[in-house]
């Protein structure tokens, strides 16, 4: 008997033990190639698989799985055969290098029903732990075939279906699995992303999805698709892309809901719970067809559309708050922070007793309810009236005026004057202000002239000037006739010197990558035109520089287009900013510009010979998803040499890296775009690979064709991440002798510094090791930061003494800048020499923000423009931004500057005749994830500040500096650390550059 059961026992428990089928065996992505099917993209309990995971055969039994340690990132994984495959679950764990699309592990379908089906694993990604980088996943086609959870952390992201930056050539699709109701749970403090691309008919709406904050509060984002699936939460969660959400919306008792970033539209389908808050964070809540009872927190720019429900608000500090056709009842607007600006769009708002401090925009036919002394501001639109219920006291309100008012011109009448509108009875006194365009009429007319604006003359409230316009001089105000009279007195504007505009000299236009404003050196002598005076850490000197800065212009107040790469150089190369670029506002590189007018089509067009030499990302290819349709030679640069995609340009010894430099020249017997890669030695460092490259382009053009004009634009990657020093000294001499030669040797065409034993290398010759003596006493990293601008320094330092040595310094315009401020990345490159700190050498000088931030730090870029005899010594303080050179360089060329060109030519303010500059556009907008470091130096307020949005403005009315995360504006501080004048002054005129008083 004994035995018997024994055996019984043991048997059952050896089947027990025993797999079946392989149930459960995770399966470790390794990423060799993107090919599902490979098997050494597998590996299972440290050895290689002998099958790939998820077969029909083993359906719902295998996991994929990663690690920072075996998992390389693709985001081009296809290859699942017919059908697709099925796993139990995923768990994404890190990854072990940081490939270049935005979703470093992505599954890619490029068959219709060939789908990844995940069971009741669910999905999970996690922040890496050791030896490895955190990584987002996507999947292109998902089918849900279970009740499951998706459990995202913090700071990561699940993308289902295809987002605007995932590969191209998928379908994408989210659906169930025989086509039954299912559950998806969502949890984390993370996010997960429905794809941008994705086809409402692509969408189950058989899936709902419960959020649930038990392991962080999660986020889920509809990318402004017409869903119709159910969303409940349990608890707490985020929600963005709500705009054309339809379906249901059910909240549990006592739940917290923020709507981050989005517009969300009641409907009769939702079901909130008792007691459920609400919180509009950057978001516009529209109860037009279905109300919604309980509390809101709002803060941001946000606003409440239609009059349904009822809804308890707290509005926090410097919250934009816009009410749209609703009656804000009393009672309704419990709290109310500091600095709120409150608009009301054919609205009325009630308050019980006194009314709180607030600044109130008025649009449409409004009212306002309450009693007491107003204390904020009013402003109106044009159109706007505001009625008064109770016994208020307004106060004073502004009313600005612009060209268009002006009725006369020394007594001359003009007959298109508009009157101004007086849309508010009950204010004390009107405040006149004046805009840009009232200010450039001054301007525009030198000498004493009177000007008259007509008012209606039974206004009955006073008028008065507290700050006259820039050019007048007094202002008198009859309130019988009412007219108000301005005297204005403006100088004689001097006369532009002969023959700069249209004198057809060279254009050298260097662009580095990353270097920020407090880099070059010169910027911080003469500290009292930098707006606020600090003390520099850690200096290293940028000798060339200075000297072009004593020699020429300095452009001290300097605006990139973006605070990154790829925007900014699309809009310089194009000529407009980045409201009008179809490379815009976030991290998406080596997106084709459009076949435009670009600096190259232009200057080709006046005659000139055109080169781009070094760093392009603007083309197409690369991580673009897209074809390589704007290279160089397509956007009119009739030579090339250097490297297509972005992420070429974080390594500094390129073949070393595997990648591809590419040269075409059109006075080639047979022009052809081709790869050059197999003639640069890996250990050529590119700064000294492209400068040799300009060098010897300049001198060959001008053995051919001396008398032609050229234009170079050299863009070197320094000192972008991964910081690597150059392997040996600079070459002795300078010029077309001496210092970088391009050189022949070996098999090889490449700078006299690409290996060692060639004619420029003189002493120790090693990659990633010569560091100029006196920057040795720096770190690692710092050190390599400031070796690689001191690099670009003797460069420039070199081509001049070129330009000396053909006879052509004098006739050749070489402008200096950088494409954003300073990075703290380690980037991808060669060598793994750690992340700058731009707080060590203070690289954003005395401003607020790095690269990736539209504080000025981010924005402002050094700036030089040297061109003997034209260009005098001066430091300019005039702000200007990348689009303004294509204006700037169709002036010196002779030209028309193209119509689509947002820019205005700088070449009154560089040929020393200011008076005469015309006074152009500043707009920024830059859409990504991130937050401004917590640096010492910069303000409290923003240190930390994060947000997916943000534009930087500046207006020459408002004398100041707006950011905001759009719509509308938000006014701060400047990082000069000036308050911002007549801040409310924003929202009536258009964007310009800020003027000096």
């Amino acid at each position: 008997m004994f035995p018997h059961r024994f055996f019984t026992v043991l048997l059952f428990f050896l089947l027990f033990l025993a797999p079946a089928g392989y149930a459960d065996v995770e399966y470790v992505w390794r990423g060799a190639d993107y090919q599902w099917g490979s098997l050494s993209n597998w590996s299972v309990g440290g050895v290689a698989a002998s099958s790939a995971p998820g077969a029909a055969a083993s359906a719902y039994e295998h996991w994929m799985v990663t690690n920072g340690t075996d998992s390389a990132g693709r985001t081009d994984v296809g290859g699942l055969g017919a059908g697709g495959r099925y796993l139990k679950g995923v768990r994404i764990e890190g990854l072990n290098s940081q490939p270049e699309g935005k979703i470093p592990l992505f599954i890619k379908n490029t068959n219709k029903d060939v789908y990844l089906r995940v069971e009741e694993g669910g999905i999970t990604v996690e922040n890496a732990g050791e030896g490895g980088y955190s990584a987002d996943f996507g999947v292109a086609q998902l089918r849900v075939a279970a009740d499951q959870e998706w459990h995202v952390a913090e700071g990561r992201s699940l993308y289902v279906g295809h987002d605007d930056d995932a590969p191209s050539g998928g379908l994408y699709s989210l659906t169930s699995e025989g086509d039954v109701p299912r559950r998806v749970t969502v949890t984390g403090g993370g996010a997960v992303r429905i794809g941008e691309g994705m086809l409402l008919n692509n969408i189950s709406g058989l899936i709902g999805f419960v959020l649930n904050a038990g392991k962080g509060i999660p986020t889920l984002d509809l990318a402004d698709r017409g869903m119709g699936n159910t969303v409940t939460v349990e608890d707490a969660a985020r929600l963005e892309g709500m705009s054309l959400y339809q379906g249901a919306l059910v909240t549990r008792e006592n739940a917290s809901v923020t709507f981050s970033g989005t517009e969300a539209k009641a409907s009769g389908q939702w079901n909130i719970g008792a007691d459920t808050e609400l919180a509009l964070e950057n978001s516009t809540l529209d109860l037009t067809e279905a109300g919604v009872d309980g509390n809101v927190i709002l803060s941001g720019s946000s606003g409440i559309t239609g009059d349904k429900g009822t809804l308890r608000q707290t509005l926090l500090d410097d919250a934009r708050v816009t009410y749209t056709d609703r009656n804000v009842k009393a009672g309704e607007i419990r709290s109310v922070g500091s600095n709120v600006t409150i608009t009301l769009n054919n609205s009325s708002m009630h308050f019980d007793g006194e009314i709180p401090a607030v600044d109130l925009v008025v649009q449409g036919s409004c009212a306002l309810g309450g009693s007491g002394a107003f204390s904020g501001t009013i402003t109106y639109a044009p159109g706007g009236t505001l009625t008064v219920d109770g016994d208020i006291s307004l106060p004073s309100s502004s009313l600005t005026l612009g060209r268009l008012h002006v009725a006369t011109l020394d007594g001359v009448p003009q007959n298109s004057a508009v009157r101004p509108e007086t849309p508010a009875q009950q204010a004390r006194e009107y405040v006149v202000l004046f805009d840009s365009s009232f200010e450039d009429l001054i301007s525009e007319w030198p000498g004493r002239h009177t000007l008259g604006v007509q008012f209606r003359p039974d206004m009955g409230v006073p008028v008065t000037v507290k700050e006259l316009p820039e050019g007048a001089v007094s202002w008198n105000y009859d309130a019988a006739s009412g007219w108000l009279t301005l005297q204005t007195d403006v100088a004689e504007k001097p006369d532009m010197p002969a023959h700069v505009s249209g004198a057809r000299p060279n254009i050298i236009f260097v662009l580095v990558d990353d270097m920020g404003w407090g880099d070059m050196s010169v910027n911080w002598t003469q500290q009292d035109k930098n707006g606020r005076q600090v003390t520099r850490r850690n200096e290293f000197k940028t000798p060339t520089l200075d000297t072009m800065a004593a020699e020429g212009m300095q452009l001290r107040r300097h605006y990139s287009a973006a605070p990154v790469c790829a925007p900014a150089r699309a809009s310089l190369l194009l000529g407009v900013h980045q409201g009008h670029s179809r490379v815009v506002r976030n991290n998406t590189f080596d997106y084709p510009i459009e076949n435009s007018h670009t600096l190259g089509t232009l200057l080709k067009s006046a005659g000139y010979h055109t080169a781009a030499i070094g760093k392009w990302g603007v083309g197409g290819g690369g991580q673009s998803g897209k074809a390589l349709t704007a290279a160089p030679h397509m956007r009119g640069f009739d030579y090339f040499y250097g490297i297509i995609k972005h992420l070429a340009g974080h390594y500094h010894y390129l073949t070393a890296g595997s990648q591809d430099i590419y040269e075409y020249n059109d006075q080639a017997a047979a022009p052809a775009w081709e790869s050059v890669s197999a003639k640069v030695p890996g250990t050529a460092y590119d700064t000294d690979l492209f400068g040799a490259r300009a060098k010897q382009w300049i001198v060959d053009h001008h053995e051919k064709t001396p008398s032609r004009p050229f234009f170079l634009y050299l863009a070197f990657p320094a000192p972008h991440g991964s910081l690597s020093a150059p392997a040996c000294a600079y070459p002795a001499g300078l010029g077309r002798d001496g210092g970088l030669q391009w050189e022949k040797k070996d098999g090889y065409e490449a700078c006299n510094t690409a290996a060692d034993g060639w004619s420029g290398v003189e002493g120790d010759f090693s990659p990633d090791t010569y560091i100029y003596p006196e920057h040795e006493v720096f770190g690692r990293t710092e050190s390599r930061h400031a070796t690689m601008i001191r690099r670009v320094d003797d460069v420039l330092k070199d081509m001049i003494q070129l330009l000396k040595d053909l006879g052509i310094d004098d006739n050749t315009m070489i402008v200096f800048t950088s494409d954003n401020g300073p990075h703290n990345e380690p980037g991808s490159g060669n060598y793994g020499n750690g992340a700058q700190d731009p707080a060590y050498f203070m690289s954003y000088g005395m401003m607020d923000g790095i690269k990736r931030d539209c504080w000025e730090g981010g924005m402002r870029v050094p700036a030089v423009v040297r061109w003997p005899g034209v260009v005098p010594s001066g430091i300019s303080l005039n702000a200007s931004q990348f689009q303004d050179w294509m204006a700037t360089f169709a002036d010196v060329a002779g030209v028309p500057v193209p119509s689509r060109c947002d820019g205005v030519s700088l070449l009154p303010t560089l040929a020393g005749v200011p008076e005469r500059q015309k006074t152009g556009v500043i707009y920024a907008e830059y859409a990504y994830s991130g937050s401004t470091p917590n640096y010492s130096d910069f303000l409290q307020q923003h240190r930390g500040e994060g947000g997916s949005s943000s534009r930087l403005y500046l207006w020459t009315a408002s004398r100041g500096f707006g950011w905001g995360m759009p719509p509308p504006l938000r006014i701060l501080k400047s990082t000069i650390r000036k308050k911002t004048r007549r801040k409310r002054r924003i929202w009536r005129h258009p964007v310009r550059t800020c003027r000096r008083r």
